[in-house]
């Protein structure tokens, strides 16, 4: 069922409803491409107290086109409100002047929404104590069979 959630950034109401699957799906397509390496580099590198992000961030920055970030935007914040008032491109260029930190909260904010057991779910694998027990791989005993 799509729900709609708020919060308070810096003083505003925002209003984000969950994306159909569809779009959900197409978004997340889109992110994983943006940053989808990186992640595998950063998985691959096994389990340890230390994580270290630079593979991520080195995915993110060498596929960065500001027109894709600036219409990846656009679209995230698609059915998102602020004091009531629909995020179109044309009410980000004016209520976003300035305060772009708001403007990453608010996209941090629907990315939570939307995303939350994606993101739940990378954090699983990145720490196996996140994890229920009963969806651990459980080892298996294997039996050799000797022939005389």
């Amino acid at each position: 069922m799509i729900e709609t959630k708020h919060i308070d950034i810096n003083g505003h109401d925002y209003a984000c409803t969950q994306f159909p699957a569809r779009k959900g799906v197409a978004l997340q397509a889109r992110m994983l491409k943006l940053c989808g390496s990186g992640i595998a580099s950063l998985l691959s590198g096994g389990m340890s107290a230390e994580v270290n992000f630079t593979p991520v961030i080195a995915a993110i920055t060498e596929k960065l086109d500001e027109n894709d970030v600036v219409k990846f935007i656009e679209d995230i914040l698609a059915c998102t409100r602020r004091d009531g008032a629909e995020l179109t491109p044309t009410a980000i260029d004016s209520v976003f002047v300035g305060e772009y930190l708001d403007l990453f909260k608010a996209v941090k904010f629907v990315l939570e929404v939307n995303f939350a057991s994606f993101f739940a779910g990378i954090g699983a694998v990145m720490s196996t104590a996140a994890v229920p027990e009963t969806t651990l791989a459980k080892p298996v005993k294997r039996q050799v069979l000797r022939t005389s």
